[in-house]
């Protein structure tokens, strides 16, 4: 990897240390074959009989939005992604979110179709990006098909996200629901840009962290709830709200998930990985494999209370908000918070850090 520039942030002199072997690199904490297994995720709720006749109505509609086209190869690569499963937890988020607002049926029905067809494209996408060939336990797409293939797939699904809003009766509504789906689908394909660009001449300061980090993942986690919402009569203060627990699930997600990589050994140290931006100022008093230990026990502790802060702002925005959002997005919460703690748990001491 080359080596870049480094910028401190208390001054606007350069360094010329390389980026990525300037920063400590985290060690394995357990020797592979002793290492605690992932917490794995956690059950989701049960579903209302409103609510899975809704979810009947979404699967419907994601695959009459995909066209007739059934034994071409985009269309049965879609059709592929889309059998993989899944939770469907973006669909359930705007099929809650819409009754809890007071939208419509019809309204409900297309938002979730819309939002859960754009997730399917966007992990179609992440997938051949990455280089991934497992998602669901299944073959990735680009792996069981091919990558141009996987291409067209996940253009498909997009096209075929926007074609579900054109089921909504309300032309108002509808139109806010596309520009709702453009917005956040731009935000996060912007924000993916930044990790696999090539690498910047300084390392981002802390609020270009952070804010990219919340490109990632929190649109996709606001995309539903406020598709949802805009159905119904939200007022600007729920929106705000649904936007900051959103932000905040987004964030504990991608702090938890470079630690999982790197707690795996497939880590790679791009800009903004969590890692380089969690670690403390070096002892100075202390010298040699102690100041490696001591950084990385302070860098990890560090990330992951960032973490739990985090999820910890998501639920009390959620459960002022509805607690039936908040029941929907409990899995995910929890299941973040056991693996956050499970890399607390790993620390070969704890130390007393104010984050």
């Amino acid at each position: 990897m080359a080596a870049v520039q480094i910028t401190n942030r208390t001054s606007e002199t350069a360094s010329t240390t390389p980026l990525f072997t300037n920063a400590v690199r985290p060690q394995p904490l357990l020797p592979r074959g002793d290492r605690r297994p992932d917490p794995g995720p956690v059950s989701a709720s049960p579903l209302s009989p409103k609510l899975a006749q809704e979810l009947d109505q979404v699967k419907d509609l994601m695959i009459h939005s995909l066209g007739q086209a059934h034994e071409l190869p985009a269309t049965q690569a879609s059709r592929y992604q889309i059998d993989t499963g899944g939770g469907l937890l973006r669909a359930r988020l705007a099929l809650i979110s819409g009754d809890h607002f007071g939208a419509s049926a019809d309204y409900r029905i297309a938002s979730a179709a819309a939002c859960e067809l754009m997730h399917n494209a966007s992990l179609v996408h992440d997938d051949l990006c990455d280089g991934d060939i497992l998602r669901r336990g299944k073959a990735t797409v680009w792996h069981h098909f091919n990558r141009q293939v996987a291409l067209c797939a996940g253009d498909l699904l997009m096209c075929a996200a926007f074609m579900a809003t054109t089921e909504v009766a309300s032309p108002r509504h509808s139109q806010q629901l596309s520009r709702c789906l453009a917005r956040h689908t731009r935000t996060v394909i912007t924000g993916q840009s930044l990790e696999v660009a090539p690498e910047p001449a300084t390392r981002p300061s802390l609020g270009s962290y952070l804010k990219a980090t919340r490109a990632k993942t929190a649109p996709f986690i606001l995309l539903p709830l406020e598709a949802g919402a805009l159905g119904g009569d939200a007022t600007p203060g729920q929106l705000s709200g649904l936007t900051r627990a959103a932000d905040a699930i987004g964030l504990a997600y991608q702090v938890v998930d470079d630690l999982d990589d790197l707690a795996e050994g497939n880590g790679e140290f791009h800009p903004y990985h969590a890692w380089l931006h969690h670690q403390p100022p070096a002892d100075s008093s202390a010298s040699g494999s102690l100041v490696s230990d001591h950084l990385q026990s302070a860098t990890l502790h560090r990330a992951t209370r960032h973490a739990l802060a985090a999820l910890g702002r998501a639920q009390q925005q959620l459960t002022a908000l509805s607690p039936l959002l908040y029941q929907a997005l409990k899995p995910t919460i929890q299941g973040l918070q056991q693996r956050a703690n499970h890399h607390l748990e790993a620390l070969p001491y704890v130390l007393s850090i104010r984050f």
